[in-house]
């Protein structure tokens, strides 16, 4: 994705736009600063007022949502333009803990030693012992993986890192 086109933008660009949804979302501000910038009210008046200057990406919104947020007693305060902070630019990833029944055929690849020079001996040897309990096919190296089908059951957003 990368960084937002608005990191460059002048400072007088911003704060025209960081007014403009100022004006906008005014009386949600406890709503928006709770962290539910991402419900569909909120976002798209921010990105109705960014697409006016050019800017629609997600990243954008979070650009100029979090220059508000370290600005905001000085842009509510202020009528004249001011020197905006700006926020930095970091990497995350998302770690997702998917629950879900798959359907797939995994082939493994089992060492066994023998003697014989019968494959089809030394295949129900294999099984034999398995049977006993004294092989396993886990035991064995997984070497193939067909997935048929899948259904996801429960998505889990377990927790945000901050890359290094």
């Amino acid at each position: 994705m990368g960084n937002s086109k608005l990191e460059k933008a002048p400072n007088k660009l911003l704060y025209t736009i960081c007014k403009k949804i100022l004006g906008k979302v005014d009386d949600n501000w406890d709503q928006v600063f709770d962290n539910s910038l991402y419900t569909d009210d909120i976002y798209g008046q921010y990105k109705r007022v960014l697409k006016v200057v050019g800017f629609s990406e997600t990243i954008d919104v979070d650009f100029i949502y979090n220059v508000i947020k370290l600005n905001i007693i000085e842009l509510e305060n202020s009528d004249t333009e001011i020197e905006l902070i700006r926020p930095s630019f970091s990497k995350y990833d998302q770690i997702v803990e998917v629950n879900e029944t798959v359907y797939q055929i995994t082939t493994y690849s089992i060492g066994i030693d023998s003697y014989s020079d019968n494959p089809n001996g030394v295949s129900e040897r294999f099984q034999f012992e398995e049977e006993q309990g004294w092989k396993s096919i886990w035991e064995g190296k997984e070497v193939d993986v067909y997935r048929n089908d899948s259904e996801t059951t429960d998505i889990n957003y377990i927790r945000v890192e901050k890359r290094d």
